[in-house]
C-alpha cells in the first residue's frame, strides 16, 4: 500500500483545510492509499471508513507559525526515510519541497495563493520558478489559477477543482441560531474570512462608511486576525457599531449566510475561494472583487455576482446602494451561480485527484 503524506503544519479557517478533508474523504474508501497527517495542530477528521495516522501523536500548542513549520519538517524527513511515500503538500511547501529532495521522495505541491501576492521582483519569480520545479505535479484549483502559473513561473500545472457538498450545506444551514443582529428591515450583508490584509474587511467596511443608505445596513464579520484590532478602531471612530458587527468564524457559518440577503468577498487575492461556491449553494447573491484568480471564473465574468475592483470601496459602496433584492437582475445573478456551483462536485474532484496520483506514480 502507498502512504500519501498530507504536509499542512498549520491550520487555519479557510478553504485549505477543507480541500485536505475532502481530499481525505476521497482516499477512505480506497484500500491501496494508507493516509498521514503531518501538522502540530491537534485536528480530528471524521472519515466513514478508515482511520488517518496523524503525526506527531503527541501535539504541542505552539503559537507561531515558524516553529510549526520546522517541528513538522522534521517528521516529514524522518517519515520520507522510514517507508516508501508520496507527498501531498499543502502549506510550507518550500520546506517540503527540501524535504523531497533530500529523501528522493516523489511530491505534489497544491499552490494556494495567485503568484501576484508573493512574486514583487525578477529574484523572487526566479526563485520560486527554481523551487517549484522540483515538484513532480502542481496542482491549483482553477483555469485562471493554471494560467497564472504559467505566466508567472512558466510551468504547467494541474487542477483538481474545488467542490461543494449541496446536500450538506443545507442540512447545516437549518440549524438552530440565536441572532437578532439581523433584523427584516435591513438589507443583511454578510462577510466569513480570517482578519488579515488578503482578506481586506477594510474595504467592506469603507464602502458601508460611504453608503447614502448606511443606517439601512446590518453588517455581520466572520472571522478572526491580526487586523481586527485596527477594524475594530475604524468600527469605534465611525460610529458603526449599530451597523457593523465582528464576531469570531463559527464552525457552522451556513446558518448565518442563511440568515442573509448577500455576501461580500472582498479580498486582494485568492486562489478559488471555496466561500463562494458555498454561498451560491445556499443561493445568496454575491459581490466579491475581481482579483486576480477565483472570483471571476467562479461568477462566469460577472454573469452569477457582482464584481469590483480590489480595493475600490466606493465602486463596492454603489453597488450596496443599488441593489435590488427582488429584482430581476439579482436573481438572475443567483440562478446562475447556483447553476455553475453544480459543477463542482464532490465526483469529480474525486476524479481529477486520484487522475493526479495515478500520474505522478507512473
Amino acid at each position: 500500500m502507498k502512504k500519501i503524506i498530507f504536509y499542512n503544519p498549520s491550520f487555519e479557517t479557510g478553504g485549505v483545510e477543507k480541500n485536505i478533508i475532502s481530499f481525505l474523504g476521497h482516499l477512505d474508501t480506497l484500500s491501496k492509499y494508507v493516509p498521514i497527517l503531518v501538522s502540530t495542530d491537534n485536528i480530528k477528521i471524521k472519515l466513514k471508513k478508515k482511520k488517518y495516522t496523524s503525526i506527531p501523536k503527541i501535539k504541542i500548542n505552539l503559537k507561531f507559525r515558524f516553529f510549526k513549520y520546522i517541528l513538522s519538517f522534521f517528521y516529514l524527513v524522518r517519515i520520507c526515510f522510514q517507508s516508501n511515500c508520496i507527498i501531498l503538500s499543502f502549506q510550507n511547501n518550500i520546506f517540503a519541497l527540501i524535504a523531497s529532495i533530500i529523501t528522493n521522495t516523489k511530491i505534489i505541491v497544491r499552490l494556494n495563493t495567485s503568484p501576484e501576492k508573493y512574486v514583487k521582483s525578477k529574484i523572487i519569480k526566479t526563485i520560486f520558478k527554481f523551487i517549484y520545479k522540483k515538484s513532480d505535479i502542481i496542482l491549483v484549483n482553477d483555469e485562471d489559477f493554471k494560467k497564472s502559473v504559467k505566466l508567472y513561473f512558466g510551468l504547467n500545472a494541474r487542477i483538481v477543482h474545488n467542490c461543494v457538498d449541496i446536500k450538506k450545506i443545507n442540512q447545516y444551514k437549518r440549524s438552530k441560531i440565536k441572532f437578532s443582529f439581523f433584523k427584516k428591515k435591513y438589507l443583511k450583508i454578510i462577510s466569513v474570512g480570517r482578519l488579515t490584509l488578503q482578506k481586506d474587511h477594510m474595504t467592506l467596511i469603507k464602502a458601508v462608511n460611504n453608503s447614502k443608505k448606511k443606517n439601512k445596513f446590518r453588517v455581520l464579520i466572520l472571522g478572526s486576525g491580526d487586523q481586527k484590532k485596527n477594524i475594530v478602531n475604524y468600527i469605534k471612530q465611525n460610529n458603526l457599531e449599530k451597523i457593523i458587527k465582528i464576531s469570531e468564524y463559527k464552525q457552522n457559518p451556513y446558518k448565518y449566510i442563511n440568515q442573509s440577503n448577500l455576501f461580500v468577498l472582498p479580498s486582494k487575492y485568492e486562489g478559488s475561494p471555496n466561500i463562494l461556491l458555498e454561498v451560491a449553494a445556499l443561493k445568496k447573491l454575491i459581490i466579491s472583487t475581481n482579483c486576480r484568480t477565483g472570483p471571476r471564473m467562479l461568477l462566469a465574468n460577472g454573469k452569477g455576482g457582482h464584481l469590483f475592483k480590489v480595493g475600490d470601496y466606493k465602486q463596492l459602496s454603489k453597488i450596496l446602494d443599488n441593489v435590488q433584492l427582488k429584482s430581476k437582475l439579482v436573481k438572475k445573478k443567483i440562478n446562475h451561480s447556483f447553476g455553475l456551483v453544480k459543477k463542482y462536485s464532490v465526483y469529480r474532484q474525486k476524479i481529477e485527484l486520484l487522475n493526479a496520483l495515478k500520474k505522478i506514480e507512473n
